[in-house]
């Protein structure tokens, strides 16, 4: 039964169990998790809206000089899961981003390429973008997720330190490839993961690749002890592929939120399912497309979605919703210059093909 008066969307009514009501997120014991998380039934929207920030554009695209963009896997991978999408322009001013982010359920965070990573206003972004969200979750009425991806994770990273010198370049052998990841936590300790086994989630991990295309990365060691990743929990590492590696040596390749629902993922997460154009020798073609990695990629997809619905964020009004939706806007089919630094040792292609939404 919804609950549903003229000008808003339909509710999910009030669920009264031990929970102690929608503040917190409920394992399937029915005990508390984690702070500032809740069941699916509480949603206060059944179609959330994410804003998905925007990119700088590689020096090397010369044909798309001063636009922004992002490739539409990210969108895509949203949409599977039931999300709207507006796109979010790194530039805004701290004041636009502001009114824009309280009137959205949750933000993405993509990292197509490493510009955005190097890029100064777009990393200081996401750290308001952060910083804003932390201050909203604190009251317990408010709920809205925020998701990295790839460099998007790595940005997230960034954008809490002073002293970015822990932020080393990986071994030349794990970028541009497809690797495993050793869990830091059980899954109980997870919020990804929490309904699952210790043995069915190493079971399921180890018959899937995650591909990297970070060049860049934060040891666990180093991870533990920085000050500015308080916020985080380090979920799992890359595989070092090698025994005679301390797990503490290991790169971070997912984190959560401490308290809040923050997630960041350092794999192609959106290439799982939406990109079986590549061909070639392009990086890409070492995206895990098996059923697992699908299946995986969807419930993650799921999880932050139904996160999203616990905001009750929304447009005042709803010609404005409309109008900002991205699929107002084309896609554009493109053949660009890859900008890893990877392409010429492992003889890559020098350009790869996809599909993206291209700003002024």
């Amino acid at each position: 039964m919804h609950s549903h008066d003229i000008g808003y969307p339909a509710l999910h009514p009030v669920q009264a169990d031990a929970c102690h009501g929608a503040s917190h997120l409920c394992s399937q014991h029915g005990s508390p998790v984690i702070l500032q998380s809740g069941h699916h039934v509480r949603a206060k929207t059944n179609s959330p809206i994410f804003g998905v920030l925007t990119q700088p554009v590689p020096s090397a695209w010369t044909d798309h000089k001063d636009m922004t963009f992002v490739e539409s896997s990210n969108v895509e991978f949203l949409q599977a899961a039931g999300a709207r999408v507006i796109h979010l322009d790194y530039r805004m001013s701290q004041k636009e981003l502001k009114l824009e982010l309280e009137q959205l359920n949750g933000v993405y965070i993509p990292g197509d390429t490493k510009a955005a990573y190097m890029d100064g206003e777009f990393v200081n972004t996401v750290g308001n973008i952060l910083s804003w969200a932390e201050t909203h979750n604190n009251d317990e009425s408010h709920h809205f997720p925020i998701i990295g991806v790839s460099w998007g994770m790595m940005s997230m990273l960034k954008s809490q330190m002073r002293d970015t010198s822990k932020l080393v370049d990986l071994p030349e052998w794990m970028a541009g490839e497809a690797l495993q990841q050793n869990l830091n936590l059980i899954p109980f300790e997870t919020f990804t993961y929490d309904e699952m086994t210790p043995k069915g989630l190493e079971g399921l991990l180890d018959t899937m690749d995650f591909y990297n295309e970070l060049d860049i990365g934060l040891a666990l060691r180093d991870f533990n002890v920085n000050r500015g990743m308080r916020a985080f929990v380090p979920v799992a590492t890359w595989d070092s592929d090698t025994t005679s590696v301390n797990r503490f040596d290991e790169y971070v390749s997912m984190i959560e939120g401490h308290y809040h629902p923050f997630f960041g993922f350092g794999y192609r997460l959106d290439k799982v399912q939406f990109d079986f154009h590549t061909t070639g020798t392009d990086g890409h073609s070492k995206v895990d497309h098996h059923k697992k990695s699908i299946q995986h990629a969807q419930r993650i997809a799921n999880l932050v979605v139904d996160e999203a619905r616990l905001s009750e964020n929304r447009y005042k009004w709803t010609n404005d919703e409309t109008e900002r939706l991205i699929k107002n806007q084309d896609v554009t089919f493109v053949d660009v210059p890859s900008t890893h630094s990877f392409i010429e040792n492992k003889d890559y292609d020098s350009s790869y093909r996809t599909e993206m939404y291209l700003f002024q």
